[in-house]
């Protein structure tokens, strides 16, 4: 099977704003299929500018779109002046950090254009979105995630996305949780008029240098976007600067444009079911991006691994991360709202408000939250260290906590089983709750060297492992039940990644070194070593023709009934493997955080293991040669391969290698009390 990704998901678009379109060449890029609806038959609601702030500056550039070339011109300073004219702050936008980019005002149309010729091409990355003109969507259906156009067709897809702005908007709300509209002529307006008006004017001439933003700020408000009572804007501001009122009486009252925002509380809802509502240029008293910010959060959480039953749950943290952005935003509008006087209200410091805009990112702190997500489902993501950046990839996950395939993978194992007494294997039992099921001195255990190879979770590439394996053992519980398997009290492999993943999540008991595997037509050389002190040697020598392959069968035959009789003809039961998970204690020597038993039970197995080749070994020429080296050579192996080269063989009962595919991730591990 492989490593299958999720098929790209489809998502519908009603309306072609700014928001929708960078929504739409976002997504495209991300692999998705993208099909937007537009009711106009030609562009329209393009007027004015767009304000590009460092976050949507940043994203748009990502998306292959630079607003310089489009005619954008930087901000390069931010006045704030108060109602008299006195100038109460000054920022030279020209002056970024490092890796930020640049406060931009573009032309709205110019902005919407660029969009869209770069998402409905045929070159670059990903499908071409569709864009159908004169297309009007009359319903909607959020948990079907589909739409019902003019002329009747319905059209369904993954999710629904559109702009605040389109017909759709009362639709995102649930029965009863409908928010408080409030007219926008009572709180809010924009206009525009000439420049060249502006330059003419005695009183307003200094207003006119390219490159300047400029905000008066009163007690209770401020220009550009501020309350308003049904007076005139120059009535509003009568109590402000000769300049200010001039440049009032210069509105064009046919530019005037007026809209419903929502109240003090914000929006409750940005999604419902499968649709999610994109850009809010009227939520605020504040310039706006047109919602670039919130097509950043969306594209954030719909990488091109997303699996459509995740949609749900990326909806949410997109919600989340709008609301977030929304209510800090709100803080500061409400800060300059007529009910300053009300508890709990402050006067705004306009620094606040400009380091929180300049600093916040809209993309990287949604791509953030599906990792935290991942983290918060229980039973489905492994957290390790370091935990800082969400979840790790292991055998059992990808970077998102979904699990990888591995039917695929490839195994050779070598395994040497041999006969030996009790004695030396029953000190690594770890407590006395394990112990052999039969009585006798004479044991199992078995040598196992594996080489893996095309896992996916390892980019296709794979790693050798050598481990001890200790026959008929038993635990007992608590409760006196029994369960039955094999121990593996120690377990070699010579790639960090897999040690860490197998330690951390399960508590394999595994150490790093280095194993070489040679081959030759006539033997197998295993060698496991470390910091250049070979500390165990494998020999397996292949049978030569068909007298030796008679050799061993009858020689097979003869060990498995001599080795039943040494344990009375006892059938050893082993349902699956035991290991034994330890993690100390910080600063307490001598005790743990966690200790206890694991048991992965062989029947619950999630990937098939197939052999397809199998290669019996010449027992008689098997050899097994374990040495325990010193402290020297070995300053944090030897009380281990010292064990290790004690254990007596007294006889091997089998050597065999065997190939084939499908290769276990183990994630049916579990605790045993």
């Amino acid at each position: 099977m492989g490593n299958a990704r999720p098929r790209p998901l489809d998502f519908l678009v009603v309306g072609s704003d700014i928001s929708s379109l960078t929504a739409a060449l976002g997504l495209r890029r991300q692999g998705h299929r993208i099909r937007i609806f537009e009711s106009a038959g030609h562009l329209q609601g393009t007027f004015g500018p767009v304000f590009i702030t460092p976050n949507s500056h940043e994203f748009l550039l990502k998306l292959g779109v630079s607003p310089k070339t489009i005619g954008a011109r930087p901000m390069e300073v931010l006045t704030v002046l108060d109602s008299e004219g006195a100038v109460r702050r000054s920022m030279d936008l020209t002056q970024i950090e490092p890796g930020q980019s640049r406060w931009m005002v573009s032309a709205r149309h110019s902005l919407r254009e660029e969009l869209e010729k770069r998402s409905t091409q045929t070159d670059g990355l990903g499908i071409p979105v569709t864009l159908e003109r004169s297309k009007k969507v009359i319903s909607l259906d959020t948990y079907t995630a589909t739409v019902t156009l003019d002329d009747g067709t319905t059209v369904s897809s993954d999710s629904v996305l559109g702009g605040d702005d389109t017909i759709m908007v009362p639709w995102h709300f649930d029965d009863g949780d409908v928010i408080g509209q409030i007219d926008s002529a009572t709180r809010a307006f924009a206009f525009s008029t000439k420049w060249r008006n502006i330059q003419q004017n005695h009183d307003t001439k200094s207003f006119a240098t390219q490159g300047h933003m400029i905000v008066w700020m009163g007690d209770d408000r401020r220009l550009i976007m501020y309350p308003h009572t049904g007076k005139s804007p120059a009535d509003i501001y009568k109590g402000f600067g000769p300049g200010v009122r001039s440049l009032l009486r210069l509105i064009d009252d046919t530019s005037l444009k007026r809209w419903t925002i929502p109240g003090r509380r914000g929006i409750k809802r940005w999604t419902k079911g499968r649709m999610a509502i994109l850009g809010s240029p009227s939520l605020l008293m504040l310039p706006s991006d047109d919602g670039v910010e919130d097509a950043a959060s969306l594209v954030a959480l719909f990488g091109n691994d997303t699996a459509k039953e995740t949609i749900y749950a990326r909806l949410a943290l997109y919600e989340q991360s709008c609301d977030e952005r929304l209510q800090k935003s709100l803080e500061y509008s409400n800060q300059i709202s007529p009910d300053i006087g009300k508890p709990g209200l402050e006067i705004l410091e306009g620094s606040h408000f400009s380091n929180w805009i300049s600093s916040d990112n809209t993309h990287n702190i949604p791509k953030h939250g599906v990792k935290l997500h991942a983290l918060s489902r229980p039973g489905s993501t492994y957290l390790r260290q370091p935990v800082h950046f969400g979840p790790m990839p292991s055998p059992r996950q990808n970077h998102l906590g979904q699990p990888i395939p591995s039917h695929d993978s490839k195994f050779t194992t070598f395994s040497i089983r041999f006969e030996t007494s009790a004695s030396y294997l029953e000190p690594l039992f770890p407590t006395s709750s394990f112990s052999f099921q039969s009585p006798d001195t004479a044991v199992q255990a078995t040598w196992i060297c594996t080489e893996l190879d095309n896992m996916a979770w390892l980019g296709g590439t794979g790693y050798r492992l050598c481990g001890l394996w200790i026959h008929g053992v038993q635990y007992t519980k608590r409760d006196g039940s029994r369960l039955y398997g094999s121990l593996i009290p120690i377990l070699f492999e010579n790639l960090i990644d897999p040690i860490l993943t197998g330690r951390e999540e399960l508590g394999m008991p595994k150490l790093f070194c280095d194993i070489d595997i040679s081959r030759t037509l006539s033997e197998t050389v295993i060698s496991c070593s470390s910091r250049g002190f070979k500390f165990a040697n494998f020999s397996l020598q292949q049978p030569s023709g068909d007298y030796m392959r008679k050799i061993n069968l009858q020689q097979e035959e003869k060990t498995q009934k001599s080795s039943e009789k040494a344990i009375h003809s006892q059938i050893l039961r082993d349902d699956g493997h035991f290991i034994y998970r330890y993690i100390p204690a910080v600063g307490q020597p001598g005790l743990a955080d966690a200790e206890y038993a694991v048991f992965l039970e062989t029947s619950t197995e999630k990937t098939p293991r197939i052999v397809e080749t199998e290669t019996p070994f010449n027992i008689r020429a098997t050899k097994v040669e374990v040495l325990g080296g010193d402290w020297q050579r070995l300053p944090t192996l030897h009380h281990i391969t010292a064990v290790l080269a004690e254990i007596p063989i007294h006889r091997v009962l089998d050597a065999r290698m065997g190939e084939g595919r499908g290769v276990d991730d183990f994630s049916h591990a579990r605790r045993i009390e």
